[in-house]
């Protein structure tokens, strides 16, 4: 039974009932009871509107108007509280009609003793309860359904959009890389018209990406998104990676530091190509001030360690643990008018996942953030001398 104090309301317009009601409750040993009492139809309607109360017991004849009248006005307002109907008839057609009324149930005047007043009400508080836990589930349940299937359509949309995107964007992509070369090569145009096709070009290669970003989604979601494993010196892809990227900058310097002999691991090097590409590309874009951003390689017995550090606007302490969430951009890159869509990261931490490694960042905001990145290296290779390991390289 529930022991704490339970508020009651009568609604019954006969005093003498009021005061049985009142003895009866008294005599109750199993809970404690604040009884309220209204006197009549009107009155009882404005109190049970409010819902301040556990229980209402409801008498069947109230004046003019009756307790199904009441029960039924109090289901139209949306009552959540139990309604129990008290009617000095013992006929079953009376108590039926009280249920589909909307009470809870029905006691019999003059049969009615402490005991079985109390087991009524608790019972029926209980069962309210528990319609109303199963109505929430079944909320909560249509909520999340709904929730799903909408993320799911916006999902099937983007995978379409980038597919039908796709194929005009390699055509453009091409088509422009065209341009450039026979500008080199005859210099068919002049200056002015040289600096529009870059920047042409760069926009093309970063919709792309964008594209592609788009797919990588599309086919984490579907589980289509695989890693074609191989051997492959991680050292020499990183380095390779910022060889590409170096000639493009102008406010930065990117730096690589690490050993000078391969280390091996086993992965997809197209997939660790756009780690890398992304967390480089990420520390130059959100360093606009320009910088040095460095990329340190290391290495221990099982594992090979990468950080990109940047100089960069950092990321909001906040911020920190959505970050790898997809459509997820730090409030402060909104701030700086750093556009994104929040979904390279994403990728990349999932692409990282299933290459059996971690990815973590470390921030501070305006003073620049660390991402790391940890891959588990060749199983067959031998761990590294302590001499090999501690010999640093530098590619500016």
């Amino acid at each position: 039974m529930d022991r704490r104090q339970l508020h009651i309301l009568l609604v019954d317009d006969d005093e003498d009932d009021y005061i049985l009601t009142r003895d009866l409750l008294a005599d109750a040993t199993n809970s404690k009871h604040v009884l309220d009492w209204a006197d009549n139809y009107e009155q009882g309607a404005e109190i049970i509107a409010r819902q301040i109360h556990d229980v209402y017991l409801v008498d069947y004849r109230l004046g003019a108007r009756s307790g199904l009248d009441l029960a039924r006005e109090a289901m139209r307002k949306g009552c959540r509280v139990p309604i129990i109907m008290l009617t000095g008839q013992g006929d079953d057609e009376v108590g039926m009609a009280a249920m589909q009324a909307g009470a809870a149930d029905y006691l019999v005047k003059g049969r009615i003793d402490a005991q079985l007043l109390e087991r009524a009400m608790q019972y029926a508080i209980e069962r309210k309860r528990a319609e109303d836990a199963r109505i929430q589930l079944i909320w909560e349940q249509s909520a999340r359904a709904e929730a799903e299937a909408a993320v799911r359509m916006r999902d099937q949309f983007l995978s379409i959009a980038a597919h039908e995107l796709k194929t005009p964007l390699t055509s453009l992509l091409g088509n422009v890389q065209l341009l450039q070369r026979r500008s080199k090569r005859d210099a068919s145009l002049g200056e002015r018209n040289v600096r529009v096709l870059n920047v042409i070009y760069n926009q093309t290669v970063r919709l792309n990406r964008m594209i592609e970003a788009l797919l990588d989604i599309s086919r984490l979601e579907t589980g289509q998104l695989t890693i074609a494993r191989q051997a492959l010196d991680i050292n020499e892809l990183v380095r390779r990676v910022a060889a590409e990227i170096e000639p493009s900058l102008d406010q930065h310097t990117l730096e690589v530091h690490g050993p000078s002999e391969p280390i091996m691991i086993t992965g997809d090097d197209l997939r660790l190509e756009q780690v890398l590409q992304n967390l480089i590309q990420n520390g130059i874009k959100y360093s606009p001030h320009g910088g040095t951003v460095a990329v340190s390689i290391s290495q221990d017995a099982t594992q090979v360690q990468i950080t990109v550090t940047d100089p960069g606007i950092g990321i909001p302490k906040e911020a920190l643990g959505k970050l790898f969430t997809r459509f997820y951009r730090a409030p402060n890159a909104t701030e700086h008018q750093i556009h994104g869509m929040g979904v390279g990261l994403y990728v990349v931490a999932e692409i990282v996942r299933l290459h059996g490694g971690q990815i973590s960042v470390t921030s501070r905001e305006n003073q620049g953030s660390t991402f790391t990145v940890t891959l588990p290296l060749s199983e067959q290779l031998p761990a590294p001398s302590p001499a090999a390991t501690s010999e640093m390289n530098r590619t500016a």
